[in-house]
């Protein structure tokens, strides 16, 4: 009986396709759980963000994925060649000092910049590595 329920919870674990990565935005947070309003992200936004980091992998290894909307924060893709040889949190080191935008970044100059998530991943989302961008 316990091997037939293992069996049966492995199935239904291995046959779900959501994202630890991909839904970082959704269960990280830091500080208190109190819940702000935002105006949802608009279009115009949503342009800025695809574009600013469209533009930056143009050439080489590293290929932009597109960029989801999730609970009102961007979250931007990138997949990569090969897993980065360092730990889970040089990586997000790196993600934060190299790959979030920059003071000079047309998400900085706007009115009210959102919050960025930048994920990176070889093949497959749920085994990559995230950070959440300083915009403030």
């Amino acid at each position: 009986m316990t091997k037939k329920l293992l069996i049966t919870l492995l199935t239904i674990l291995t046959s779900i396709q959501l994202s630890g990565c991909n839904n970082a935005s959704a269960f990280v947070q830091n500080g208190p759980t109190t819940e702000t309003k935002t105006a949802p992200i608009s279009e115009q936004v949503r342009q800025v963000a695809y574009q600013s980091f469209h533009n930056r992998f143009v050439h080489g290894t590293w290929r932009f994925n597109g960029i989801k909307i999730i609970k009102n924060e961007i979250n931007v893709y990138i997949q990569i060649p090969e897993q980065l040889d360092m730990s889970k949190s040089q990586q997000e080191a790196y993600i934060k000092s190299r790959l979030c935008p920059d003071q000079n970044d047309p998400l900085h100059k706007l009115a009210e910049p959102p919050q960025v998530w930048v994920h990176i991943y070889t093949f497959n989302k749920i085994h990559g590595s995230y950070a959440k961008c300083d915009m403030g």
